[in-house]
């Protein structure tokens, strides 16, 4: 339990993968991976599959179905779409296959230069479940209109920088500053006063209360400011109206818990209710874990559409290719420790790659010199 869900997952690749399985299905595979280690998870697959496994890869990833499938099976709201052999396999076909649509490819626009900054964060240390130090001090600025990828393997203090930055998590040490505020181990709600919002990675267990339904979710974070004692249900009731609209939420109905409720759904959920607030700051952690390309489409548009207004944004991810596409800068973290902020014009994947693993290009070429002798 005090791993992060990333970890989780690849104990259970692990599990998969030593047993010498016949048949083996991996759902997302890669999702906590360097670029490394998913070739090396592929190298193992395609030996695995020319000794006779037959494997299945469940994945969102087309870039990973390109590179490793022999066939390709297409599903679109529970139905098959259709089955493509590996000489006719592309991303164009497979996008309209998978959204009924062209996908917009265009990444995020630059940052407007000379944004105030919004979200400043000194010398932070955190404690993690386990009682040692999660990140050791990590230090950046946000700027309003920006958008920061975070990028590094699960584990490594994305989700302890998460939480305290929102108020969840206490710090040991450093300071938080949210538009010139100090919110250093204030709670949630001093952050959310500040105009911070988040967006966790465990949607059910941190973000939403399973339980119950959409309506009381989406009070959830504003049912202090109500007006005497009685909560008005009738506006709430208009409000989920409004968001199901907006947002195309597909519920069993407004009261039903949203447990039952798809992980898209429950993220287009969360999202609805932290960009109501008109936060000046917003944090996104793993946005689009396990979410069908249309989801994670419209995801990436809503993150577009508040940096547009101005909002600062913190976006946390696994996902290289996605850092590079819509981040103004990225930020590398590996055993708690920043290893290098950089901006996205000058960013490189298999130099991120290195820093994720804790080593560089230049280490990484010495390495390569000295192993010959």
């Amino acid at each position: 339990w005090q791993l992060s869900v990333g970890e989780q997952q690849r104990v259970e690749i692990l599990k998969a993968l030593y047993r010498k399985a016949d048949i083996l299905i991996l759902d997302e595979p890669t999702a906590v991976l360097t670029p490394q280690e998913t070739l090396r998870l592929f190298d193992t697959l395609r030996e695995m599959a020319r000794q006779g496994c037959t494997i299945i890869i469940i994945t969102h990833k087309l870039v990973e179905v390109v590179e490793i499938a022999h066939r390709v099976t297409v599903l679109r709201k529970g139905r098959l779409v259709g089955t493509v052999d590996e000489q006719d396999i592309n991303y164009a076909s497979l996008s309209r296959m998978m959204v009924g649509e062209e996908l917009n490819s265009e990444g995020a626009p630059p940052a407007a230069a000379g944004g105030p900054p919004l979200l400043e964060a000194r010398g932070l240390t955190v404690r993690g479940d386990k009682g040692v130090d999660a990140l050791s001090e990590v230090s950046f600025t946000l700027h309003a209109g920006e958008i920061l990828g975070i990028a590094g393997v699960a584990g490594n203090g994305q989700r302890e920088l998460g939480e305290a930055l929102s108020g969840l998590r206490p710090l040991a040490q450093g300071v938080v500053r949210m538009d010139g505020h100090d919110i250093t181990n204030r709670g949630p709600r001093a952050a959310q006063d500040a105009g911070l919002a988040f967006v966790p990675e465990d949607r059910l267990g941190t973000g939403l209360v399973g339980n119950m339904g959409m309506a009381d979710n989406l009070m959830l974070r504003d049912y202090h400011k109500s007006r005497g004692m009685l909560l008005s249900y009738r506006s709430t009731t208009e409000r989920v109206r409004s968001v199901v609209a907006q947002y195309g939420i597909v519920s069993a109905s407004p009261a039903a818990p949203v447990r039952m409720m798809s992980g898209g759904n429950l993220q287009k959920l969360l999202l609805a209710r932290e960009i109501a607030a008109n936060p000046k700051a917003l944090i996104l952690s793993y946005p689009i874990r396990g979410l069908d390309i249309g989801a994670a489409e419209m995801v990436y548009r809503l993150m577009l559409e508040q940096k547009q207004k101005g909002c600062a944004i913190l976006f946390i991810s696994e996902d290289i290719d996605a850092l590079l596409k819509y981040s103004d800068r990225v930020m590398v973290l590996c055993q708690g420790r920043v290893t290098g902020i950089m901006p996205r014009e000058k960013a490189q994947l298999l130099e991120i790659g290195m820093m994720m693993m804790g080593t560089s290009l230049e280490k990484e070429a010495r390495h390569e010199v000295f192993s010959h002798f």
